[in-house]
């Protein structure tokens, strides 16, 4: 009897053991407090930021968080206690509720939002949801825009103008513009004036150390909440430019060009250098195109309208010469390049005692610029009578100041295609060049006449 009371003591003990027990090990889960304080800011343009303080668990899991706005979930599981949210689709049939007087400091467009959160913790366990209703100011860019015209004066490299259509703004904000010429800011929260249908920048300053490489034209439209739209354009004004590369001694060739409407600066150009003084002649084909030579900073060494330049001593250094297109329409030629000493065949008359009536034998055969050249010098003013005579090709003749002005130039008022020009001289120093028409060479005799 003893061993049975025992025995069922011992059963007793090990059933209360495994009751309590069991009672331990039943897990019941506590779901997560409520988040609290739901704050909505606008982070740029139409992107929003929902934030919220994060929800506690007393079983210490971890929690995530379902979010919706406006009846539509953003987020879902989400691990951190805030979101980012575009706006954008909210706003597709919406527009600025603003009036235009002291209200135009506000900006953008003000939306509603009603945003729903509740927290989970992973086990089943589901906060309270809570509701907040947020009003916050989104701001959308301007809208597309494009250039009306860009133009570049490419024979002086200091004049710039930029013009372009406007933008809008489905908010109503005003507008202003930032013109850029590569990263140079050349124009800063420009307004367009209310009567205008286009925005317009003038540049005045020079730009000539820009035109070697790609040249970007910039205008940014925007609002004063950071919205904004680009647009920009690019330019390559030498990519037919010809580089000669380094002159020695002597330098003599024709190069056939084009210049249309495809040439955006209108002109070609070549560059060169020269390792000593040489003189130089540069002749396009294309009557009355203009040639203008440049010296490594720019700076117009010499220039003409003529389609010509002939000149002595260009001291040693880098050059750019360039032919541009003075007519309405595309033309093509060819350009020749002369550069060494030019031959003996000119004259030095030295000072001239009037009267003189005196004739000089002359060639143009051979000559690197097709001309011949006399200079002299008169003490006192003089009547004078210049031609050619007994030429067998159609000669030109020109009459310079020192400085290389032309006077006076002919073609064909002499004997059938031979030249003659006649006036009146100061004193001074002159020079006259006999040559041919289209750059005929030949022989003849040269008549000079002062009285």
């Amino acid at each position: 009897m003893t061993k049975f009371l025992h025995y069922l003591s011992f059963c007793m003990l090990i059933s209360i053991f495994t009751a309590s027990c069991s009672k331990d090990d039943e897990f019941v889960n506590t779901p997560p407090s409520k988040v609290g304080a739901i704050q909505a800011e606008r982070v740029e343009g139409t992107m929003v930021n929902i934030s919220w303080k994060a929800s506690s668990d007393p079983d210490g899991d971890k929690l995530t968080y379902n979010v919706i706005i406006n009846g539509e979930v953003v987020g879902s599981k989400v691990a951190s206690n805030s979101i980012d949210f575009d706006t954008a689709p909210l706003l597709s049939n919406k527009t600025s509720n603003k009036s235009y007087t002291k209200a135009d400091l506000l900006k953008g467009v003000t939306l509603e939002l009603t945003i729903q959160i509740k927290a989970n913790d992973g086990n089943g366990g589901v906060s309270e949801e809570v509701t907040s209703k947020q009003s916050v100011v989104v701001n959308r860019n301007p809208s597309e825009f494009s250039f009306r015209n860009v133009f570049f004066d490419t024979s002086s490299y200091n004049y710039l103008y930029v013009s372009w259509s406007l933008a809008e703004d489905i908010d109503g904000d005003q507008l202003s513009y930032d013109v850029y010429l590569n990263e140079t800011l050349i124009q800063e929260n420009y307004s367009v004036p209310q009567s205008n249908i286009a925005g317009e920048v003038y540049f005045y300053e020079n730009y000539e150390h820009l035109m070697d490489d790609e040249i970007i034209v910039k205008v940014v439209a925007k609002d004063d909440l950071g919205g904004n739209f680009e647009i920009t354009e690019s330019f390559t004004f030498r990519a037919t430019d010809v580089n000669i590369g380094l002159v020695e001694t002597s330098f003599g060739d024709s190069f056939d060009f084009t210049i249309d409407e495809d040439e955006l600066d209108n002109k070609i150009g070549f560059s060169f250098e020269i390792a000593e003084t040489l003189d130089y002649s540069f002749i396009s084909s294309v009557i009355n195109s203009r040639i203008i030579l440049r010296d490594e900073e720019g700076s117009v060494i010499a220039s003409s309208d003529e389609g010509r330049i002939v000149n002595t001593n260009l001291l040693a250094g880098a050059y750019y010469v360039e032919v541009l297109n003075n007519m309405s329409s595309d033309v093509s030629g060819s350009f020749y390049i002369g550069l060494e000493q030019f031959s003996s065949n000119d004259v030095d008359l030295e000072t001239i005692v009037t009267p003189l009536d005196q004739k000089f034998n002359y060639s143009t055969i051979g000559q690197m610029d097709t001309r011949v050249r006399y200079s002299f010098t008169l003490n006192t003013g003089s009547q004078y009578t210049i031609e050619t005579i007994g030429a067998s090709y159609d000669t030109v003749l020109f009459l310079y100041d020192s400085l290389g002005n032309l006077i006076q130039s002919d073609d064909d008022a002499g004997v059938n295609l031979l030249s003659k020009m006649s006036g009146t001289l100061a004193s001074g120093s002159y020079y006259i060049e006999v040559g041919g028409w289209s750059d005929q060479v030949g022989a003849g005799t040269l008549q000079i006449i002062m009285q």
